[in-house]
Protein backbone atom coordinates (compact mmCIF):
# COMPACT_ATOMS: atom_id res chain seq x y z
CA UNK A 1 0.00 0.00 0.00
CA UNK A 2 1.64 3.28 -1.09
CA UNK A 3 0.09 5.48 1.59
CA UNK A 4 -0.92 3.31 4.56
CA UNK A 5 -3.15 4.93 7.16
CA UNK A 6 -3.72 4.06 10.78
CA UNK A 7 -7.20 5.28 11.76
CA UNK A 8 -7.63 6.19 15.41
CA UNK A 9 -10.73 6.37 17.59
CA UNK A 10 -11.01 8.76 20.54
CA UNK A 11 -14.04 8.35 22.82
CA UNK A 12 -15.43 11.72 23.88
CA UNK A 13 -18.43 10.72 25.99
CA UNK A 14 -20.31 7.52 26.89
CA UNK A 15 -23.78 7.25 28.42
CA UNK A 16 -26.12 4.35 29.08
CA UNK A 17 -27.75 4.72 25.66
CA UNK A 18 -25.37 6.89 23.63
CA UNK A 19 -21.73 7.33 22.71
CA UNK A 20 -19.81 10.19 21.17
CA UNK A 21 -16.44 9.53 19.57
CA UNK A 22 -13.98 10.92 17.04
CA UNK A 23 -12.45 9.04 14.12
CA UNK A 24 -9.22 10.45 12.68
CA UNK A 25 -6.58 9.64 10.06
CA UNK A 26 -9.05 8.26 7.51
CA UNK A 27 -11.27 9.61 4.73
CA UNK A 28 -14.96 10.26 4.24
CA UNK A 29 -15.64 7.00 2.40
CA UNK A 30 -14.40 4.92 5.34
CA UNK A 31 -16.14 7.14 7.90
CA UNK A 32 -19.46 6.84 6.09
CA UNK A 33 -18.99 3.08 5.68
CA UNK A 34 -18.69 2.74 9.45
CA UNK A 35 -21.85 4.82 9.91
CA UNK A 36 -23.80 2.59 7.52
CA UNK A 37 -22.51 -0.58 9.19
CA UNK A 38 -23.70 0.62 12.59
CA UNK A 39 -27.15 1.25 11.14
CA UNK A 40 -27.80 -1.88 9.10
CA UNK A 41 -25.13 -4.56 9.52
CA UNK A 42 -24.58 -5.01 13.26
CA UNK A 43 -26.66 -8.07 14.29
CA UNK A 44 -29.18 -8.02 17.12
CA UNK A 45 -31.99 -10.23 18.42
CA UNK A 46 -35.57 -9.37 17.53
CA UNK A 47 -38.95 -11.11 17.59
CA UNK A 48 -39.48 -12.51 14.11
CA UNK A 49 -42.20 -15.15 14.47
CA UNK A 50 -45.43 -14.82 16.47
CA UNK A 51 -47.91 -17.67 17.00
CA UNK A 52 -51.13 -16.18 18.41
CA UNK A 53 -53.47 -18.63 20.15
CA UNK A 54 -55.95 -16.12 21.57
CA UNK A 55 -56.33 -12.38 20.99
CA UNK A 56 -59.51 -10.58 21.98
CA UNK A 57 -57.94 -7.14 22.53
CA UNK A 58 -58.59 -4.15 20.28
CA UNK A 59 -55.47 -4.73 18.14
CA UNK A 60 -55.52 -6.98 15.10
CA UNK A 61 -53.16 -9.96 15.15
CA UNK A 62 -50.91 -8.36 12.49
CA UNK A 63 -50.58 -5.09 14.42
CA UNK A 64 -49.90 -6.94 17.68
CA UNK A 65 -47.16 -9.01 16.01
CA UNK A 66 -45.68 -5.86 14.47
CA UNK A 67 -45.49 -4.11 17.86
CA UNK A 68 -43.81 -7.15 19.41
CA UNK A 69 -41.19 -7.09 16.66
CA UNK A 70 -40.26 -3.50 17.48
CA UNK A 71 -39.37 -4.23 21.11
CA UNK A 72 -35.56 -4.15 21.47
CA UNK A 73 -34.10 -7.28 23.08
CA UNK A 74 -30.87 -7.39 25.04
CA UNK A 75 -28.57 -10.32 25.76
CA UNK A 76 -26.79 -9.70 29.07
CA UNK A 77 -24.29 -12.58 28.99
CA UNK A 78 -24.20 -14.15 25.52
CA UNK A 79 -22.62 -11.91 22.86
CA UNK A 80 -24.28 -11.80 19.45
CA UNK A 81 -21.43 -13.86 17.99
CA UNK A 82 -22.63 -16.87 20.01
CA UNK A 83 -26.03 -16.85 18.27
CA UNK A 84 -26.38 -18.39 14.82
CA UNK A 85 -28.33 -16.80 12.02
CA UNK A 86 -31.39 -18.99 11.43
CA UNK A 87 -30.41 -19.58 7.79
CA UNK A 88 -26.94 -20.77 8.89
CA UNK A 89 -28.04 -22.96 11.81
CA UNK A 90 -28.10 -26.75 11.49
CA UNK A 91 -31.57 -27.10 13.09
CA UNK A 92 -34.75 -27.75 11.09
CA UNK A 93 -36.80 -24.80 12.38
CA UNK A 94 -35.18 -23.03 15.31
CA UNK A 95 -33.27 -23.97 18.45
CA UNK A 96 -31.55 -22.37 21.43
CA UNK A 97 -28.46 -21.75 19.27
CA UNK A 98 -30.31 -19.41 16.94
CA UNK A 99 -33.50 -18.32 18.72
CA UNK A 100 -35.13 -17.43 22.03
CA UNK A 101 -38.78 -18.09 22.83
CA UNK A 102 -41.07 -15.62 24.60
CA UNK A 103 -44.51 -16.32 26.01
CA UNK A 104 -47.24 -13.73 26.60
CA UNK A 105 -50.32 -15.00 28.44
CA UNK A 106 -52.43 -12.29 30.10
CA UNK A 107 -56.12 -11.82 30.79
CA UNK A 108 -57.93 -8.83 32.27
CA UNK A 109 -59.32 -10.59 35.34
CA UNK A 110 -55.98 -12.22 36.23
CA UNK A 111 -54.10 -8.95 35.76
CA UNK A 112 -56.55 -7.00 37.93
CA UNK A 113 -56.17 -9.51 40.75
CA UNK A 114 -52.38 -9.70 40.43
CA UNK A 115 -51.86 -5.95 40.34
CA UNK A 116 -54.15 -5.32 43.26
CA UNK A 117 -52.19 -7.91 45.24
CA UNK A 118 -49.03 -5.96 44.35
CA UNK A 119 -50.61 -2.73 45.62
CA UNK A 120 -51.10 -1.01 42.26
CA UNK A 121 -53.91 1.54 42.05
CA UNK A 122 -56.02 0.54 39.03
CA UNK A 123 -59.36 2.00 40.05
CA UNK A 124 -62.33 0.91 42.12
CA UNK A 125 -64.35 -2.27 41.94
CA UNK A 126 -66.71 -1.02 39.22
CA UNK A 127 -64.33 1.10 37.17
CA UNK A 128 -63.30 -1.62 34.66
CA UNK A 129 -60.38 0.50 33.47
CA UNK A 130 -58.19 -0.85 30.66
CA UNK A 131 -54.86 -2.33 31.77
CA UNK A 132 -51.58 -1.75 29.94
CA UNK A 133 -49.77 -4.87 28.74
CA UNK A 134 -46.06 -4.12 28.54
CA UNK A 135 -42.75 -5.72 27.65
CA UNK A 136 -42.43 -6.79 31.28
CA UNK A 137 -45.26 -9.28 30.69
CA UNK A 138 -43.13 -11.18 28.14
CA UNK A 139 -41.63 -14.34 29.68
CA UNK A 140 -38.31 -15.39 28.13
CA UNK A 141 -37.10 -18.98 27.80
CA UNK A 142 -33.54 -17.70 28.28
CA UNK A 143 -32.97 -15.66 31.44
CA UNK A 144 -30.01 -13.87 29.81
CA UNK A 145 -32.19 -12.48 27.00
CA UNK A 146 -34.88 -9.97 27.91
CA UNK A 147 -36.62 -6.87 26.54
CA UNK A 148 -34.67 -3.64 26.91
CA UNK A 149 -37.51 -1.93 28.77
CA UNK A 150 -35.69 1.35 29.31
CA UNK A 151 -32.58 2.83 27.74
CA UNK A 152 -31.83 5.04 30.75
CA UNK A 153 -33.04 5.88 34.27
CA UNK A 154 -34.96 8.96 33.08
CA UNK A 155 -37.17 6.80 30.85
CA UNK A 156 -37.70 4.32 33.68
CA UNK A 157 -38.86 7.05 36.05
CA UNK A 158 -41.12 8.57 33.40
CA UNK A 159 -42.74 5.19 32.66
CA UNK A 160 -42.92 4.37 36.41
CA UNK A 161 -41.21 1.04 35.77
CA UNK A 162 -43.97 -0.41 33.59
CA UNK A 163 -41.89 -1.18 30.50
CA UNK A 164 -42.73 -0.66 26.83
CA UNK A 165 -46.51 -0.61 26.30
CA UNK A 166 -47.63 -3.25 23.78
CA UNK A 167 -51.39 -2.72 24.04
CA UNK A 168 -54.26 -2.34 26.52
CA UNK A 169 -56.81 -4.98 27.45
CA UNK A 170 -60.28 -4.42 28.87
CA UNK A 171 -62.77 -6.49 30.79
CA UNK A 172 -63.16 -10.01 29.40
CA UNK A 173 -60.18 -9.69 27.04
CA UNK A 174 -57.17 -11.98 26.82
CA UNK A 175 -53.91 -12.37 24.89
CA UNK A 176 -52.07 -15.67 24.63
CA UNK A 177 -49.19 -16.12 22.21
CA UNK A 178 -45.70 -17.47 21.66
CA UNK A 179 -43.02 -15.33 20.03
CA UNK A 180 -39.65 -16.41 18.64
CA UNK A 181 -36.73 -13.99 18.56
CA UNK A 182 -34.03 -14.52 15.96
CA UNK A 183 -30.73 -12.93 15.04
CA UNK A 184 -30.74 -10.52 12.11
CA UNK A 185 -29.44 -7.25 10.68
CA UNK A 186 -31.03 -3.98 9.65
CA UNK A 187 -30.51 -4.76 5.95
CA UNK A 188 -33.13 -7.47 6.30
CA UNK A 189 -35.61 -5.39 8.34
CA UNK A 190 -35.42 -2.11 10.24
CA UNK A 191 -36.53 -3.82 13.47
CA UNK A 192 -33.04 -5.32 13.76
CA UNK A 193 -31.33 -1.92 13.66
CA UNK A 194 -29.43 -1.42 16.96
CA UNK A 195 -29.38 2.37 16.66
CA UNK A 196 -32.00 5.09 16.92
CA UNK A 197 -29.70 7.47 15.07
CA UNK A 198 -26.08 7.81 13.95
CA UNK A 199 -24.97 11.39 13.35
CA UNK A 200 -21.74 11.78 11.39
CA UNK A 201 -20.20 15.23 11.42
CA UNK A 202 -17.12 16.32 9.51
CA UNK A 203 -14.77 18.53 11.52
CA UNK A 204 -14.96 22.12 10.21
CA UNK A 205 -11.81 24.09 9.41
CA UNK A 206 -12.51 27.80 9.91
CA UNK A 207 -9.99 30.40 8.80
CA UNK A 208 -10.11 34.15 9.46
CA UNK A 209 -8.22 36.59 7.24
CA UNK A 210 -7.10 39.20 9.76
CA UNK A 211 -5.82 41.59 7.07
CA UNK A 212 -9.27 41.79 5.52
CA UNK A 213 -11.10 41.89 8.85
CA UNK A 214 -8.98 44.84 10.00
CA UNK A 215 -10.51 46.91 7.20
CA UNK A 216 -14.04 46.11 8.38
CA UNK A 217 -15.92 48.50 10.62
CA UNK A 218 -17.02 47.47 14.09
CA UNK A 219 -20.60 47.28 12.82
CA UNK A 220 -19.63 44.89 10.01
CA UNK A 221 -17.72 42.67 12.43
CA UNK A 222 -20.76 42.48 14.69
CA UNK A 223 -22.86 41.51 11.67
CA UNK A 224 -20.48 38.63 10.90
CA UNK A 225 -20.70 37.42 14.49
CA UNK A 226 -24.49 37.71 14.70
CA UNK A 227 -25.24 36.08 11.34
CA UNK A 228 -24.04 32.66 12.56
CA UNK A 229 -27.08 30.69 13.88
CA UNK A 230 -24.86 28.48 16.07
CA UNK A 231 -22.84 31.36 17.62
CA UNK A 232 -19.52 29.97 16.43
CA UNK A 233 -17.92 33.43 16.58
CA UNK A 234 -17.57 35.97 19.37
CA UNK A 235 -16.56 39.63 19.24
CA UNK A 236 -13.76 40.76 21.55
CA UNK A 237 -14.57 44.36 22.50
CA UNK A 238 -11.10 45.01 23.94
CA UNK A 239 -9.21 43.82 20.87
CA UNK A 240 -11.92 44.80 18.41
CA UNK A 241 -11.50 41.42 16.73
CA UNK A 242 -13.60 38.38 15.82
CA UNK A 243 -12.73 35.20 17.73
CA UNK A 244 -13.58 31.57 16.86
CA UNK A 245 -15.28 30.46 20.08
CA UNK A 246 -17.08 27.20 19.20
CA UNK A 247 -15.73 25.76 15.94
CA UNK A 248 -17.31 22.29 16.37
CA UNK A 249 -20.78 23.87 16.50
CA UNK A 250 -20.46 24.92 12.85
CA UNK A 251 -23.17 23.36 10.63
CA UNK A 252 -21.71 24.57 7.30
CA UNK A 253 -24.69 26.82 6.63
CA UNK A 254 -22.33 29.33 4.89
CA UNK A 255 -24.21 32.36 6.23
CA UNK A 256 -20.91 33.95 7.30
CA UNK A 257 -19.46 33.32 3.83
CA UNK A 258 -22.48 34.84 2.08
CA UNK A 259 -22.27 37.95 4.26
CA UNK A 260 -18.51 38.11 3.71
CA UNK A 261 -19.15 38.17 -0.04
CA UNK A 262 -21.58 41.09 0.37
CA UNK A 263 -19.07 43.02 2.51
CA UNK A 264 -16.25 42.77 -0.02
CA UNK A 265 -15.24 46.00 -1.65
CA UNK A 266 -14.46 44.20 -4.94
CA UNK A 267 -15.83 40.87 -6.21
CA UNK A 268 -12.30 39.56 -6.77
CA UNK A 269 -11.19 40.26 -3.17
CA UNK A 270 -10.54 37.33 -0.83
CA UNK A 271 -13.14 36.38 1.75
CA UNK A 272 -12.75 37.40 5.39
CA UNK A 273 -13.98 33.97 6.56
CA UNK A 274 -13.36 30.62 4.91
CA UNK A 275 -15.06 27.41 6.11
CA UNK A 276 -13.82 24.05 4.81
CA UNK A 277 -14.40 20.37 5.56
CA UNK A 278 -11.64 18.42 7.27
CA UNK A 279 -10.32 15.60 5.07
CA UNK A 280 -9.49 13.17 7.89
CA UNK A 281 -11.37 13.97 11.13
CA UNK A 282 -14.97 12.91 11.79
CA UNK A 283 -17.23 13.04 14.83
CA UNK A 284 -19.99 10.51 15.61
CA UNK A 285 -22.96 10.81 17.93
CA UNK A 286 -24.67 7.42 18.26
CA UNK A 287 -27.91 6.71 20.12
CA UNK A 288 -28.80 3.05 20.66
CA UNK A 289 -32.22 1.41 20.89
CA UNK A 290 -31.15 -0.45 24.03
CA UNK A 291 -30.49 -3.75 22.25
CA UNK A 292 -26.72 -3.25 22.62
CA UNK A 293 -24.53 -1.23 24.93
CA UNK A 294 -23.01 1.80 23.14
CA UNK A 295 -19.44 0.49 23.37
CA UNK A 296 -20.54 -2.99 22.33
CA UNK A 297 -22.30 -1.52 19.30
CA UNK A 298 -19.19 0.35 18.10
CA UNK A 299 -16.89 -2.63 18.69
CA UNK A 300 -19.26 -4.97 16.81
CA UNK A 301 -19.43 -2.49 13.95
CA UNK A 302 -15.64 -2.35 13.76
CA UNK A 303 -15.51 -6.17 13.72
CA UNK A 304 -17.97 -6.26 10.81
CA UNK A 305 -15.91 -3.59 9.03
CA UNK A 306 -12.70 -5.57 9.54
CA UNK A 307 -14.33 -8.71 8.14
CA UNK A 308 -15.46 -6.78 5.06
CA UNK A 309 -11.93 -5.49 4.48
CA UNK A 310 -10.57 -9.05 4.76
CA UNK A 311 -12.98 -10.22 2.07
CA UNK A 312 -11.98 -7.33 -0.21
CA UNK A 313 -8.29 -8.11 0.31
CA UNK A 314 -8.86 -11.81 -0.37
CA UNK A 315 -10.78 -11.02 -3.57
CA UNK A 316 -8.04 -8.62 -4.71
CA UNK A 317 -5.36 -11.28 -4.15
CA UNK A 318 -7.33 -13.81 -6.22
CA UNK A 319 -7.64 -11.29 -9.05
CA UNK A 320 -3.87 -10.74 -9.01
CA UNK A 321 -3.25 -14.51 -9.13
CA UNK A 322 -5.51 -14.85 -12.15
Amino acid sequence: MPNPRNPKVRVIDVDTDSIEFELTNTDLSMANALRRIMICEVPTLCIDLVDIEDNSCSLLDEILAHRLGLIPLRSSERPMSEFNFSHACDCDDYCEKCAVEFVLDVSYDDEVEKRRDEGDEIGGEGDDLPIAITSKDLISSDSTVFPAHFSNETEQQRAQGQGIVITHIGKGQRIKLKAVAKKGIGKEHAKWQPVATVALKIEPIIKLDEDILNDFSSEDKHKLVDVCPKKVFEYDDNAGAIMIARPMDCIFCKECIYLGEDLRQKPEDNLAIVVEHSADTFKYIVETTGALEPKELVMNALDVFAEKLKRVKHAANRLQMN
